[in-house]
């Protein structure tokens, strides 16, 4: 009877010594919720000042002193995305856009103190750069799934040319125009977090990043930024979920984009024309300028270089990690879905990779690459079409274009990342393939979509947290067809990871051990319907070497050097430097003497002898002579473009 006293005295404690729903935060105080599920929310918490008026095109600013109370019951609004007016964002009343629009969500436990200690998931949302597309997720359902053991925080932040206008006249302002706001949003709303953490519960000392897509090559960056110190006083670990990269251009290489938009806002005879920029009408500015693809820029600060060079010089942040990415890369706005004929799949490939590409590193990419793939995937799946009517692209060869996008904008960029953490000496260095399938009817393999760009944000979150357009199979058990048990899983291991930089510690029983990647060994988790499992890249479950090569090979040898290409925006004629710069040698590469010298500049033709590289996994189990064949022809292709 004593002790039971004694507990209820200790939660009636606890109670009172709860975070309350309304925070104070010196500059104003917030309203939020508590849920009836134990969670509080506190939704549309300003984290910097409106960025209009002066500050459009300016750094983030702190937030300004609101005297009375502010509402955190409800969504504040996305920021609005690139080319499009104020509104609702694809047309939903739940993602409403404006350019007012730095804020931030926060989900934590009702029985939290100042002093739990949290540790924070902080999500950056992908979109390319030019949306906000993972808008107002739901982090209720992670919160619970921890046991109450974790922080939420989802971020906004600016995109379009809002977000990452650069060039030389931006530079030179001497008005607050600065390149790279996006990134400096996320920046500003991490500070944030880090200074009023404890009001909600959190740990301002561990803050652990999770991003998808755009989020993810955000986070990539950040780890690189200040010249490879990253933020240490920030961020303690980082999942970056479909990770990609595009180009990272210099300021001079945005001028003609600058000037572009210039010239269709009609602010080419104003004395400022950046100014006229800055003051006009947000939906006249957004109407008027052009569709150019604004992203991160160098700037000597946040990027100091192509962000690959970065990470192989080993200049980045050195903290536990998780990469990967799902099994397909089948939406419109990465595949060609209305892809028919070989003509179709070469145009791809030289707008991915850029006027770098040469005649010869294109049908090396037709040959590893082959038709065969509309028909089956490279880990055995059979993409044929299921239900033509259903079927979101109808090219022929929409399927043979996913697997070639798949590779080189994800899966092989991010086992780059996981190679070079690995070189690092990173123990804690975790890689994942998403490969859960909706086999329902109407469902995405019906669609012709299969495991698409992204879709392991619908298991991290859970059920009916994310879009909206979770997978039907989520909805049926596993044992009877369906992928239910998918969501228990993966978000075992990310609520793990988040609170103990590990994803073992506290991952569902009966699962296996997500074992670390290493370059010798490329271990990575798979994550199916009804289970996860362990595979090594180069002899993953099921996967089918073709043209003589596994998976491992073919990117190391041909598409992670395109991919590199693209992301150094190299022009026709241009190579890529060596590796490191020629500071140090490839860590992939069996040979320690790469041997690779350059003249003086990425102008520059390669010159030298390239070493073997060294693979782990499966070689070709065929020994049909074309096979071989094949993979002698890549093979003689591949040194001869190292040779030129």
């Amino acid at each position: 009877m004593r002790v039971q006293f004694i507990n209820i005295v200790l939660v009636a404690v606890r109670i009172v010594n709860a975070v309350d729903p309304l925070v104070d935060l010196t500059y104003t105080k917030y309203q939020g919720l508590t849920l009836q599920n134990g969670v509080n929310q506190w939704l549309a918490l300003r984290y910097a000042a409106p960025p209009t008026g002066s500050r459009r095109f300016a750094a983030p600013q702190p937030p300004l002193t609101q005297n009375s109370t502010q509402d955190a019951t409800k969504e504040g609004a996305l920021c609005v995305s690139a080319n499009n007016p104020e509104g609702l964002q694809y047309g939903s009343a739940r993602q409403p856009m404006a350019e007012d629009c730095l804020f931030l969500a926060v989900y934590s436990p009702l029985n939290a103190t100042e002093d739990s200690k949290l540790p924070i998931m902080f999500f950056i949302q992908g979109g390319g750069f030019t949306s906000d597309s993972n808008g107002n997720f739901n982090g209720i359902g992670l919160v619970e799934a921890s046991g109450m053991n974790m922080m939420v925080v989802r971020i906004n932040y600016r995109v379009g040319m809002l977000g990452f206008i650069g060039g030389s006249v931006v530079n030179a302002d001497t008005k607050g125009a600065v390149p790279n706001n996006g990134l400096n949003d996320m920046i500003a709303a991490a500070r944030w977090v880090k200074q009023y953490a404890t009001k909600f519960g959190g740990d301002p000392n561990h803050i652990v990043m999770s991003g998808d897509s755009a989020g993810a090559n955000a986070i990539d960056i950040l780890l690189t930024a200040n010249n490879g110190a990253g933020f240490p006083d920030l961020f303690v670990g980082a999942a970056a979920e479909s990770t990609g990269w595009g180009g990272d251009p210099y300021a001079v290489d945005r001028d003609a984009e600058f000037a572009k938009n210039v010239n269709s806002t009609g602010c080419s005879n104003s004395p400022d024309p950046l100014d006229c920029m800055r003051l006009m009408p947000i939906d006249e500015f957004q109407n008027k300028t052009t569709s150019d693809g604004w992203g991160p820029t160098i700037d000597w600060k946040l990027l100091m270089a192509p962000h690959y060079e970065m990470m192989e010089q080993g200049k980045f942040q050195k903290i536990p990690v998780i990469y990967g990415s799902t099994n397909e890369g089948t939406p419109d706005f990465i595949s060609n879905q209305s892809a028919t004929t070989d003509a179709d799949i070469e145009k791809h490939i030289r707008d991915a990779v850029g006027p770098a590409i040469t005649d010869a590193q294109v049908q090396s990419m037709l040959i590893a690459y082959p038709a065969s793939l509309n028909n089956v995937s490279f880990f055995g799946r059979d993409v044929s079409v299921k239900n033509e009517t259903l079927r979101k692209g109808k090219g022929p060869q929409w399927q043979r274009d996913a697997a070639i996008m798949t590779e080189l904008k994800l899966q092989c960029v991010a086992a780059f990342f996981s190679d070079m953490f690995a070189a690092s000496g990173m123990a804690q260095n975790y890689q994942y393939r998403y490969n859960v399938l909706d086999t329902t009817p109407g469902g995405l393999a019906d669609q012709g979509i299969f495991t698409p760009h992204t879709s392991e944000l619908y298991a991290i979150w859970g059920r009916n947290n994310t879009d909206g357009n979770d997978p039907k199979c989520f909805k049926i058990d596993s044992a009877n067809g369906g992928c239910a048990s998918a969501i228990s899983i993966v978000q075992s291991y990310w609520i793990s990871f988040v609170r103990t930089l590990d994803p073992n510690t506290f991952r569902l029983a009966g699962t296996p051990t997500w074992e670390a990647w290493t370059i010798e060994s490329p271990r990575r988790i798979v994550f199916n319907n009804a289970n996860a499992s362990i595979e090594t890249m180069g002899a993953g479950v099921g996967e089918v070497v073709i043209a003589g090569m596994n998976q491992r090979q073919r990117c190391n040898t041909l598409t992670l050097p395109l991919a590199k290409v693209a992301n150094a925006g190299l022009k026709a004629g241009e190579t890529l430097q060596p590796f490191a710069n020629g500071t140090r040698a490839d860590p992939t590469l069996g040979d320690a003497s790469l041997n690779v010298t350059a003249a003086s500049s990425k102008m520059s033709n390669l010159t030298g002898t390239a070493s073997s590289p060294k693979f782990t996994g499966a070689a070709s189990s065929s020994g049909l002579w074309m096979n071989e064949f094949l993979a002698l022809s890549i093979a003689a292709i591949v040194s001869a473009l190292l040779l030129m």
